[in-house]
């Protein structure tokens, strides 16, 4: 079995992450390291992390580390089976991105797989998405079942979907076809399930990246909090000249917006200001066209969100304007 790891980005979500994080260990085959960041300053989300550590485990404090040298509070690790488990207290709320960079700085198999803490895998999804993993294979992802409905398998009809961020831009740059309805496992060719299927961008709740792939493009961009990454990741591994490809099966549920939602349906705030945000950043990035296209799609889905929040329309907008004026990354 090849080598992997596992990144996971929390703030303040150790129920939901400590659920993912087992999950992995649960593997047909668990990966050889995880690596969980906590992005939350708050000292009692730390202390969760602590109280899952056994005695023994090893303790850093006060180091500076990662992409960019991040700075780290404290670095917890120690051995479960053949799995080298570490979680890592970020000094700062760097946002998804820069976390998920600082996990990489704990790890270097050939294969990451990088994991959402409300996502739970099923227990051979790593194996599947590695088979997919052909010579010039950048990541593959697989189809999520959409939650609150239950894992698959014990009867309770669910929502699937694959999680798709790219979709949009992708109709209107015409780079490559859309993939609306991911088939059915027990309907798909044997083919299928060995090559997967070539889509425009992968899952990021759910993904497992060629590390020498993920490397060559310089991780992930630091400069989007939340939201959009896969864009601007899935278009410098297409100029890499590498692959992104899916699978027709299951490979877990997702718990979507748990941590910025509360598990809510109202948009927060923050999600919408760091939407709009990134948005705006991702289409300046990829040509004027697309810009103005977005720009006026974001001011009408801040009019729209007045409907149901004004704190989170007002945020969107601020967004739009922050996103315009931001640096490309």
């Amino acid at each position: 079995m090849t080598s992997y790891s596992v990144g996971i980005v929390s703030y303040g979500s150790f129920d939901l992450a400590h659920g993912a994080f087992r999950s992995t260990l649960r593997q047909v085959s668990p990966p050889t390291t995880i690596v969980v960041v906590e992005n939350s300053q708050r000292p009692e989300h730390w202390r969760c992390w602590t109280s899952l550590a056994p005695a023994g485990s090893e303790r850093r404090s006060g180091r500076q580390t990662g992409a960019g040298a991040y700075p780290v509070r404290q670095v917890l690790s120690w051995r479960s089976g053949g799995t080298t488990c570490v979680v890592v207290w970020s000094a700062e709320n760097g946002g998804y991105c820069r976390g998920n960079n600082l996990a990489l700085a704990y790890c270097d198999e050939p294969y990451h797989l990088v994991l959402n803490p409300d996502c739970v895998l099923l227990p051979g999804a790593v194996t599947d998405m590695l088979r997919v993993h052909v010579a010039d294979t950048g990541v593959v992802s697989g189809v999520l079942v959409k939650t609150p409905a239950a894992v698959p398998g014990d009867g309770t009809p669910s929502e699937r979907k694959v999680d798709c961020a790219g979709g949009w831009v992708s109709l209107r740059t015409g780079r490559t076809r859309r993939l609306t309805d991911p088939p059915a496992p027990d309907a798909a060719p044997a083919g299928a399930r060995t090559a997967g299927r070539g889509v425009f961008t992968y899952s990021g709740a759910c993904a497992l990246f060629e590390r020498a792939s993920l490397d060559r493009i310089g991780g992930f961009p630091g400069d989007l909090f939340l939201y959009y990454d896969e864009v601007l990741v899935t278009l410098r591994l297409r100029e890499a000249g590498r692959q992104l490809r899916l699978i027709p099966r299951v490979v877990g549920a997702h718990q979507r917006h748990s941590t910025t939602r509360g598990g809510g349906s109202v948009r927060s705030p923050l999600e919408a200001y760091h939407a709009a945000r990134s948005a705006a950043v991702v289409a300046r990035t990829i040509g004027p066209g697309t810009s103005v296209c977005w720009t006026v799609a974001r001011l009408g889905w801040s009019l729209r969100l007045l409907a149901s929040s004004r704190p989170a329309a007002g945020a969107s907008l601020r967004g739009l304007v922050a996103g315009l004026r931001a640096v490309r990354p």
